[in-house]
């Protein structure tokens, strides 16, 4: 085994201690980095540091991870690749600001994700719920938060006036 593999599997397995993640989290290897980013027990401040990595899988694996926190989620919300946004966007973490911002992302997948995460203010799930992208408006509507109007019908007498 190489030296190599060996510091990706250790990047990768969980009962890793923490001071090594941190270490880990400078190795030249992307794959590595990628690996400390995706495991759970790197700590926050180590996840803040990689989420300016320059591989766009690394900061995906930061926006995914469950210890990132709110603030590093919110620099994530602005990145260049719309896949990152997502995950922020769909994140457990992600401050309800933060959500409200990404309702008016370019990516409608980004506001979709936007839409179906529950601590989306309901403000923002009634904006989305009249977006132009019809998939973006239905996951809106249907996440039980958005009532939507429906004018009564008109009752016709029996002859039809």
């Amino acid at each position: 085994m190489t030296s190599l593999h060996i510091r990706t599997d250790v990047a990768g397995n969980p009962d890793t201690p923490r001071m090594r993640l941190t270490a880990l989290a400078g190795d030249p290897d992307s794959g590595v980095r990628c690996r400390v980013a995706a495991n759970p027990n790197t700590p926050p401040r180590t996840l803040a540091a990689l989420s300016d990595d320059t591989d766009h899988e690394i900061r995906q694996q930061v926006a995914v991870n469950p210890n990132t926190p709110p603030d590093t989620l919110a620099a994530l919300a602005a990145d260049t690749d719309y896949s990152v946004r997502l995950r922020v966007a769909h994140h457990p973490n992600t401050a309800p600001d933060t959500l409200t911002e990404l309702t008016t992302d370019e990516s409608w997948c980004v506001r979709q994700g936007t839409a179906d995460n529950p601590n989306t203010p309901a403000t923002a799930v009634h904006t989305l719920a009249t977006d132009t992208n019809p998939s973006v408006a239905q996951a809106a509507t249907t996440t039980g938060r958005v009532k939507v109007f429906t004018p009564p019908r008109k009752h016709l007498d029996r002859a039809g006036s």
